[in-house]
């Protein structure tokens, strides 16, 4: 199964078979209730050229989704919607999205370009409007009880410590390898936010509650397939060397079933079909 992602990067990569879906996203803060792309706002930057296309999905089930920042434009391949709206918003994998089954399904081939070359955030403003005007989104996000795994301090104590190199200059977020996860110089709260991604493959999202500061720096061993591919793991789960053992033996730190509210992204309406280039 491959597992291509950055947490802290500016654009993710997934190659994978039609049925496995990955999903990033840079961890946000965000307000109680809010409603978003209500209209598209001319007085708020848009592309100067974009183009949205629907992607036909090869038959043999294997194609490579890809979506970039760069400079002037923004480029999917093989995006959903839903994936579309986590990269506008900066939604965290722990922010469901919630609305029709299609727009985690159907994909679209992006090509936008601004006039100018633009920073990141500017940008994803700009995202925001191509998704409103061309699929007519309109969006509110409010909270809901949902059941979670809180990352919390093991009894036996974190068995990890802070980074101490204050001069780092290397790699910040956090890379997957094969067997497990590689974390640069980022807090607890990013660690929750990568154990929340799909390919992780937990059947519920990661809340940090460990209330620890600081910025670490390890490497997290574990399996996720107990199963076989595509299996999802909770936390009992007998399976070889599962996520929630090596976290308590490796990091001192356990994953503990609750019900907590979180934010929640709802699409009141989306166009299926795109308007016209």
């Amino acid at each position: 199964m491959p597992l291509t992602w950055l947490m802290s990067g500016a654009h993710s990569v997934e190659f994978m078979p039609a049925f496995f879906i990955l999903s990033v996203g840079i961890a946000a803060g965000l307000p109680g209730s809010l409603c978003f792309a209500q209209a598209s706002d001319s007085s708020e930057p848009e592309f100067e050229v974009a183009s949205i296309r629907i992607a036909e999905v090869p038959t043999d089930g294997r194609y490579a989704v890809a979506s970039r920042f760069s400079a002037d434009r923004f480029t999917g391949s093989y995006v959903t919607l839903r994936q579309c709206i986590a990269t506008a918003y900066e939604l965290p994998p722990s922010v469901p999205i919630l609305g029709p089954d299609w727009i985690a399904k159907d994909r679209f081939t992006i090509s936008a370009k601004s006039s100018a070359a633009e920073p990141e955030p500017k940008l994803k403003l700009m995202l925001q409007q191509l998704l409103a005007k061309r699929f007519r989104l309109r969006i509110h996000t409010e909270n809901r009880a949902a059941p979670v795994y809180a990352l919390v301090l093991d009894a036996k104590g974190l068995k990890i410590k802070p980074a101490s190199d204050t001069s780092y200059t290397g790699e910040v977020g956090v890379r997957p390898t094969r067997n497990g996860m590689e974390v640069h110089h980022v807090g607890l709260s990013a660690l929750a936010a990568a154990l929340s991604n799909p390919a992780i493959q937990l059947d519920r999202p990661v809340i940090d509650m460990t209330q620890t500061d600081g910025t670490f720096e390890f490497t997290l061993h574990y399996a996720t397939q107990a199963s076989g591919f595509g299996a999802r793991l909770d936390s009992n789960d007998d399976g070889p060397a599962v996520i929630f053992t090596t976290i308590r033996e490796e990091l001192g730190l356990r994953l503990e079933p609750r019900v907590a509210p979180i934010k929640h992204f709802v699409v009141d309406s989306a166009l299926r079909v795109p308007t016209e280039n």
